[in-house]
């Protein structure tokens, strides 16, 4: 940790102010915004990422010097060109000028800071990494403070060649990024302008364009404008290395326009990399530090990942499960697919649930086996009982019994097994139901005279309980207590 270095801090509740501040104030309320006619349709959305050089003498960690318009390679340190060995020396000229700059943005200063490395291969960077603050980051949206310039690359003056001007690598830099703030080119050009004059007058940076102290690369998203007027932000697509107000107002423009286009003949808009043409006024697909491929990694990675522990159990509360509930079924990971699966299926996930934590898992447990995807019963199968319950055409006791076959290695549909057992509820209008229950009555007289005279519900538990066994549980229990309450009255 180095006690001299500093943080910004820029309160949320400034950051859509100060852009404001620095850009809507300055705009006469008659004045018309860049692409009117589309704004009716589409809303741009606009970010930028501006690199502002510190002004100082000597490079953040070298006493090169720092000057811009020196012949190439002439200012260069063995640290300057990651040599094996050599050490940093750290410039407090340029920790006293990114404090101004924190300072007339608005920020406020930390008693201490930490650089880290942000790795990344380009043939501007010669140790592979880059010393920056990228993990402190606040703003305007965020200011990332003290990190290292990279070279320059240059690519139009030898066809087929890149050379490299390494008098750059390694000043000092100040990096400012707005939150999506902006709408159109000429807010951005604006901000530019005023953020510039800040710098410029704070001390901290020259902040000149024209000769490479401040440069810009915006980010822009265009989407359809919601009946709501609320915040929408489409697809980004990052232009870089823009060196100049009007290249910046240009590839701003040509960018709103080309997704416009996109969108209006249904083409996708891909989030990449782009860089400007200025002769020809388009914005094309270019190289980056983090090429496309790298994205779509990062993507698939993302929807390869399972659902997590505490995604699952907010969603199974939604569902009306207990946290006891919830534990249950976590405890075998594999149950919770077995568990939404059947739910999908169209069965109630109370019935679900206590099927497979009073049931599927007592004879699991039983049998010492875990809950895999190989298991007795499918969720296909599990709903297929539920639903013969809920038709019924099977009891309780029955797809018990389905249950324990399937465990005991029959493959054949849970259905298949009740009508080769000829497992099927007796109907409520089969007579055969009224016999069986006038016999446990007339069996069982003083017990008939006991809940007539104290109408406990015991007792009809206790018949009801006899004509199952005499139906061998084809019988509904509801449908036999309702035989027995009529029989009952009439005695």
């Amino acid at each position: 940790m180095l006690p001299f270095l500093y943080k910004s801090k820029l309160s949320n509740t400034l950051s859509p102010s100060l852009l404001r501040l620095f850009t809507r104030k300055y705009i006469a309320t008659n004045q018309i915004s860049d692409f009117e006619a589309c704004s009716l349709k589409y809303v741009p959305t606009i970010g930028l990422e501006i690199h502002a050089q510190l002004n100082c003498a000597k490079k953040l960690f070298s006493d090169s010097n720092a000057k811009w318009d020196q012949s190439p390679n002439t200012q260069v340190s063995f640290f300057d060109l990651a040599i094996p060995g050599a050490m940093p020396k750290l410039n407090q000229n340029a920790v006293v000028a990114a404090a101004r700059a924190i300072l007339s943005l608005g920020g406020t200063l930390s008693k201490s800071s930490r650089f880290v490395r942000k790795h990344y291969f380009y043939p501007d960077q010669p140790a592979g990494y880059q010393i920056t603050q990228t993990l402190q980051k606040y703003t305007l949206h965020k200011s990332n403070l003290n990190r290292l310039d990279t070279a320059k690359s240059i690519y139009d003056t030898m066809p087929g060649y890149g050379l490299i001007d390494f008098n750059r690598s390694g000043v000092a830099l100040i990096e400012i990024i707005t939150g999506p703030e902006l709408r159109s080119s000429t807010e951005a050009e604006i901000f530019l302008k005023k953020l510039a004059q800040v710098l410029q007058i704070s001390g901290a940076s020259k902040a000149l364009m024209e000769e490479g102290s401040l440069r810009c690369d915006v980010n822009v998203s265009v989407a359809p404008k919601t009946t709501q007027n609320s915040l929408v932000l489409g697809t980004k697509v990052e232009i870089k290395n823009l060196n100049s107000l009007k290249s910046v107002v240009g590839a701003i423009e040509a960018e709103i326009f080309r997704q416009i286009n996109c969108l209006e003949n249904q083409k996708p808009i891909v989030s990449e990399t782009r860089s400007y043409n200025i002769l020809e006024k388009t914005t094309y697909r270019s190289r980056s530090k983090e090429s496309a491929p790298d994205y779509s990694l990062i993507q698939k990675i993302k929807e390869s990942l399972p659902e997590l522990p505490d995604s699952i159990k907010a969603r199974l509360k939604q569902c009306g499960l207990t946290s006891t509930e919830i534990y249950t079924l976590m405890k075998f990971p594999k149950s919770v697919k077995f568990f939404d699966d059947t739910v999908k299926l169209g069965s109630n996930h109370r019935k679900v649930y206590s099927w497979l934590a009073r049931d599927i898992f007592g004879i699991l447990n039983y049998k010492n086996m875990k809950f895999s995807n190989r298991i007795m019963i499918s969720p296909t199968e599990l709903h297929d009982l539920i639903t013969a319950i809920d038709e019924s055409k099977l009891t309780t006791a029955m797809v018990k019994k389905i249950l324990i076959e399937k465990s005991n290695g029959d493959n054949r549909h849970p259905l298949e097994i009740a009508k080769a057992h000829n497992w099927a509820v007796i109907q409520d209008d089969d007579s055969s139901l009224i016999q069986i229950c006038k016999k446990i009555i007339d069996s069982n007289a003083s017990q008939v005279e006991n809940y007539k005279s104290s109408g406990n519900k015991r007792i009809l538990g206790y018949f009801i309980s006899q004509a199952l066994k005499e139906s061998k549980g084809l019988a509904k229990p509801q449908t036999l207590s309702k035989i027995f309450l009529d029989i009952l009255s009439k005695k």
